[in-house]
């Protein structure tokens, strides 16, 4: 769909082989948008370094993710953010749009979340590129501790804890001398 962002992606990516050669791109699923994703991909001359993987089984995703280096997640509108706590699930650092969900859960920490508030088209396309190289320049320790980050982010995401850290506040005993009024 339009709104995953992937033109962005698609263009930073096509910058992103202008320093790192080697890189390659895998995109999952299928819509309406492919045929124009597909197109632009020829266009920037990027194709042959894309792998369409089409509609899989959600059980294979970790699996998928384990292959790569890095889920770029270019969404223009994405609430919940959810791929993003699978990526980290699956030790996975995220690139994204510093918006809506995905960009509440991403931080240099685990990832890179781009802040594209006033930018134009072409600098969020830049800015996302950057973000790109900077995680693929990472060295092997520098890259392990993004990845373990994003594990241990994942791990304070089980729904237990978030539920808990949500609800434990609000029925937390009061403390010692204070007064509790009940309304009916």
């Amino acid at each position: 769909l339009h709104w995953k962002g992937m033109e962005f992606g698609l263009r930073a990516f096509a910058k992103l082989l202008q320093v790192c050669t080697n890189a390659s791109l895998s995109l999952m699923g299928g819509g309406p948008a492919e045929i124009r994703w597909k197109a632009l991909a020829a266009e920037l001359g990027v194709a042959d370094r894309i792998a369409w993987l089409g509609w899989g089984k959600y059980e294979d995703l970790p699996c998928v993710f384990r292959g790569h280096h890095a889920l770029l997640s270019p969404c223009l509108h994405e609430a919940e953010g959810m791929i993003v706590v699978e990526a980290f699930a699956a030790g996975l650092p995220v690139i994204c749009f510093e918006r809506d969900g995905p960009g509440v859960l991403v931080d240099d920490r685990v990832g890179r979340a781009v802040d594209v508030s006033a930018a134009s088209y072409d600098e969020a396309v830049d800015r996302l590129s950057a973000a790109l190289r900077s995680v693929a320049a990472l060295d092997a320790d520098a890259y392990r501790q993004l990845s373990r980050n994003a594990l241990e982010r994942a791990h304070t995401m089980v729904w237990d804890k978030v539920v808990d850290s949500v609800y434990g506040r609000l029925e937390a005993p009061a403390p010692p001398g204070a007064s509790r009024a009940v309304t009916p």
